[in-house]
């Protein structure tokens, strides 16, 4: 084969790349199989083609051996950067001082003045900021030996353009490329007997490298990686039919953090997506959304991606935190809210409450919420007004048993009754007293009534001590009414009243909101809360929306085991709805918060749910389920369409399609009745011949009685007639009677005379007549002549 020869970039040194000065773009070179030990260099500018270039180019190997040649010719381009045609096709479409079967390469200047870099787009080496390549200036050197050489261009002008309106003059712009240690490069020339390497280098996460499949020996194959990959320095030469490294660097291809951990987990961001993937903690930093919190704070939303880990960064304070002052509790329903103030954290309670005069705080109440004067305070006796013959008891003006035996204290007009011979004391009525000495003065009753009765006091003053007007029954004698008891102290008295005589017990208490009567007290008279009622209950905290008291009676009571929550919150099953009947129910339960929708009802075969009454709680096939053709009963000569079967239009022109039996036969024919049930309505399908239609061979007439057989033979449509009849010897057909069909010889035939015996004396027989009589068929003789 012949020599090949293939250059490519592999660094650079001291070099700064000046396009903007020297108005080129591009740097390319080409080689070809069909030209051995050649290279052209070709240097690329958006000026268009106007004339010759000028410069040269300097290639210096390893040795300081040096091939030089010109840069005075010229191509035409018409490259672009951002649409094409890229700078490669362009120069072997447009460039003929070059072969056709040219490889071109185009490099760019890196990411620091001390690297360039092979494209393997074209396109991409055009240097901005021109995006255009209008001329290429063409240097040809031969006479290449494989080595790494250092490319000089020195003194180019390649602006071509003249000054606009002012001469005609070429404006210089000369440029040295390459000054002072070049640019380096690596010329690998082919052996003599070298192989092709048909298939490429393997280097894992690489780009495709099919542009490095079955090559010429020398080529140099170039590897890019993956995005997300980092490329190692080095590339591959074509020796022999086989890929060596390029002077012992084995390009190599490492994840990066981006192609490594492409997501982080919850709770991690991503960071240093450009670096080498050395472990998980490097390139996946913990974040606030992944920090614990202490009680009472909440994740900062706007810091959930920050990696800063700490109280400060990541969390924020919650009502949950705050410490609500003396006389406040922290608000249920604020415990989330990071508005932080006592004013949003905190509800006020009883303790804050001023009571008005004769009411001091409820202890038990003092943390309650619910602020008012019926929930935060405790009445006094200060506040109770004492009946008639009471007055307040000054000692217990602070007193929270506020009824009138804890209040009030009773004067002599109170006492009952004085001793037997004793009356009222009238001057000591008002005086705080129940002693008999102070209330009661000596009266003239001395009488000693009979057990069960009394002095009649109306007659204390008689002097008639008898029974019958000193004395009256007492309520010893009294049965008092249920709920009531006998009061002792009364059974001397003589007003024999339930008021009088009974005294009312604690089943008749009406105990207030929050207590109950003690059953163990239910007999007892002493009247009063503390000593009738017990067993503080609920009733008294209000429960909030959708919430009820609770019948129980929990120890704890608060509004949390005070309330319990209605059928108003119950989450329904999916086919049912809150039953609005039992919104107030506590039965919490879905069998008593909810009732079935149509959505759960099972419409029946032959019906389809009804979409309309999806949500309708009148759950019957009626209301929830529509007819469908399934279930239409079509008449007798019609059958259903199959096809209509799940159709809701529920008709006999839609369900259903018409069958023979519905068919009108034309005349002669009549029905088939195998054929029925088809829907095949034609007379080819629907309907049988009749002998109305069969033609009868001659001498045969239609037999009108079998008119609708459908057995269409001679014998079943037709009658013979005695034209068919072949009359015996000595009879002759009846022209008359030929389309009779009562067919026989008496009907069909005339006898002949010949058929007669004889004839009558005097008579003979004549053949030549037709009859059956010697009137017909004898001759008289002269025999009858007398």
């Amino acid at each position: 084969m012949s020599l090949v020869w293939l250059i490519a970039a592999t660094a650079l040194f001291g070099f700064a790349w000046q396009p903007a000065e020297s108005h080129a773009t591009v740097i390319c070179l080409a080689t070809s199989n069909s030209r051995a030990a050649e290279v052209n260099v070709l240097v690329g500018t958006y000026h268009p083609l106007t004339g010759s270039a000028s410069g040269s180019i300097v290639m210096e190997n390893e040795l300081g051996w040096a091939l030089s040649s010109s840069l005075t010719n010229t191509c035409p381009g018409n490259a672009h950067r951002d649409h094409g045609p890229c700078p490669v096709e362009d120069i072997l479409e447009r460039c003929t001082l070059i072969p056709s079967d040219s490889v071109v390469t185009c490099y760019r200047q890196g990411d620091t003045p001390n690297e360039i870099v092979m494209e393997s787009d074209s396109c991409q080496a055009i240097a901005p900021p021109y995006p255009a390549v209008k001329m290429y200036a063409v240097g040809t050197i031969t006479n290449m030996i494989s080595g790494a050489y250092k490319l000089t261009v020195s003194n180019t002008d390649i602006n071509f353009a003249p000054l606009s309106a002012i001469n005609t003059q070429y404006l210089p712009h000369p440029a040295d490329f390459g000054a002072g240690s070049g640019l380096t490069l690596f010329v690998a020339a082919s052996k003599a007997a070298g192989r092709n390497c048909l298939s490429g280098p393997v280097v894992p996460n690489s780009a495709n490298l099919s542009h490095c499949f079955d090559v010429f020996d020398g080529f140099i194959c170039s590897v890019q990686c993956l995005p997300s990959y980092l490329l190692s320095p080095g590339s591959y030469l074509c020796d022999d039919g086989m890929y060596k490294p390029v002077n012992g660097s084995v390009p190599s291809c490492t994840p990066t953090c981006r192609a490594m951990h492409p997501s982080c987990p919850s709770g991690y961001g991503a960071v240093n997506d450009a670096d080498e993937a050395h472990n998980f903690s490097h390139c996946c930093k913990e974040t606030c959304a992944n920090y614990r919190c202490p009680a009472g704070y909440l994740h900062k939303t706007a810091s959930l991606s920050s990696s800063v880990l700490s109280d400060d960064k990541c969390c924020q304070a919650t009502c949950a935190s705050f410490a609500c002052p003396e006389g406040y509790v922290s608000a249920l329903e604020q415990l989330d809210s990071t508005a932080v103030a006592k004013e949003s954290c905190c509800e006020p309670t009883c303790a804050t409450f001023s009571c008005p005069t004769g009411y001091v705080l409820d202890q038990l109440k003092q943390d309650s919420t619910f602020i008012s004067q019926t929930e935060c305070c405790k009445a006094t006796c200060a506040t109770f007004t004492c009946p008639a013959n009471y007055v307040s008891d000054p000692l217990k003006s602070e007193s929270f048993d506020v009824n009138q035996a804890n209040c009030c204290q009773r004067t002599c007009a109170t006492l009952s009754s004085c001793p037997k011979g004793y009356v009222p004391n009238e001057a000591n009525l008002a005086m705080v007293s129940q002693d008999f000495a102070d209330c009661c003065t000596l009266s003239c009753e001395s009488y000693q009534c009979p057990a069960g009765y009394v002095s009649d006091v109306t007659q204390t003053a008689t002097t008639n001590f008898t029974a019958s007007s000193c004395c009256q029954g007492t309520c010893a004698t009294y049965t008092c009414p249920a709920g009531y008891m006998a009061d002792d102290s009364k059974s001397t008295s003589a007003l024999l009243t339930d008021s009088n005589c009974c005294k009312e017990t604690c089943a008749l208490f009406v105990c207030p909101a929050g207590y109950v009567v003690d059953t163990a007290h239910s007999d007892s008279t002493v009247m009063t809360e503390r000593n009738c009622c017990v067993a503080q209950d609920c009733s008294a905290i209000s429960c909030p929306a959708n919430f009820k008291t609770t019948t129980l009676n929990p120890s704890d009571l608060t509004q949390l085991a005070c309330c319990e929550p209605t059928c108003a919150l119950f989450p329904c099953e999916s086919g049912t709805i809150t039953d609005p009947g039992n919104l107030d129910s506590t039965t919490f339960l879905q069998s008593t918060c909810c009732q079935d929708t149509c959505a759960a009802f099972v419409c029946p075969q032959a019906y389809v749910a009804d979409e309309a009454q999806r949500n309708s709680t009148i759950v019957s096939q009626s209301n929830c389920c529509t007819a469908t053709c399934s279930a239409f009963a079509c008449p007798a000569d019609h059958v259903a369409d199959a096809s209509k079967a799940t159709s809701t239009t529920v008709s006999e022109s839609n369900c259903c399609v018409a069958t023979c039996a519905n068919f009108t036969c034309p005349s002669g024919f009549v029905s088939n009745e195998a054929q029925a049930t088809s829907t095949t309505l034609s007379d080819a399908s629907c309907c049988t011949a009749t002998c109305l239609t069969f033609t009868c061979p001659a001498d045969y007439i239609a037999d009108a009685a079998r008119s609708t057989s459908t057995e269409l033979t001679d014998s079943s449509c037709c009658q013979a007639t005695c034209a068919t009849y072949s009359c015996p010897t000595g009879y002759v057909a009846k022209a008359s009677n030929s389309q009779s069909t009562t067919v026989n010889t008496e009907e069909c035939c005339t006898a002949q005379c010949s058929v007669l015996t004889s004839c009558p004396a005097g008579f003979v027989e004549d053949s030549s007549k037709l009859g059956t009589s010697a009137n017909d068929c004898c001759a008289p003789t002269c025999a009858i002549f007398q």
